[in-house]
């Protein structure tokens, strides 16, 4: 029983991509929880699909879970290191009326959150010379020294 549901308890256990070491997820989910699971899972394979450290693997995992996890511990072997979330209220209300409306003067744009990183890199890149095979200051496999 987790709070006021009770709650089925489900382990996850995935590698980490840059050791041995191994992350363990325990997540206490309930069914008591009046939830659009069809809304729900697509958001959070969004959400958990935009971590570099596994989150698709982690996405995939958590469409087994059954309900909406109310408590969940992260721990990741050979560390003390953890982390805990806890679901501390539901409560239905209404949304009050344009609280969703698009703001005044929005311009879309293309989600692409690498962009800046890679016009840097771009602009770094044409600022070095690169050496050429034929370059008598070369040192550039294929050169006669």
């Amino acid at each position: 029983r987790i709070r006021n549901w009770n709650a089925t308890r489900f382990r996850l256990t995935m590698p980490s991509i840059f050791s041995d070491d191994i992350r363990t997820h325990e997540i206490w989910a309930t069914k008591e929880v009046e939830l659009d699971l069809a809304a729900y899972r697509p958001m959070l394979e969004a959400f958990l699909s935009i971590d570099p450290y596994g989150g698709r693997a982690m996405a995939t995992e958590m469409k087994k879970i059954e309900g909406l996890p109310v408590h969940t511990e992260r721990r990741v072997s050979g560390s003390k290191w953890k982390a805990v979330e806890r679901v501390m209220s539901i409560e239905r209300k209404d949304v009050p009326a344009g609280h969703y409306d698009v703001p005044a003067g929005f311009t879309e744009k293309a989600f692409d959150p690498l962009a800046e990183m890679k016009k840097k890199v771009a602009e770094a890149l044409g600022k070095v010379r690169l050496p050429e095979v034929g370059d008598p200051k070369s040192k550039a496999p294929g050169n006669k020294r």
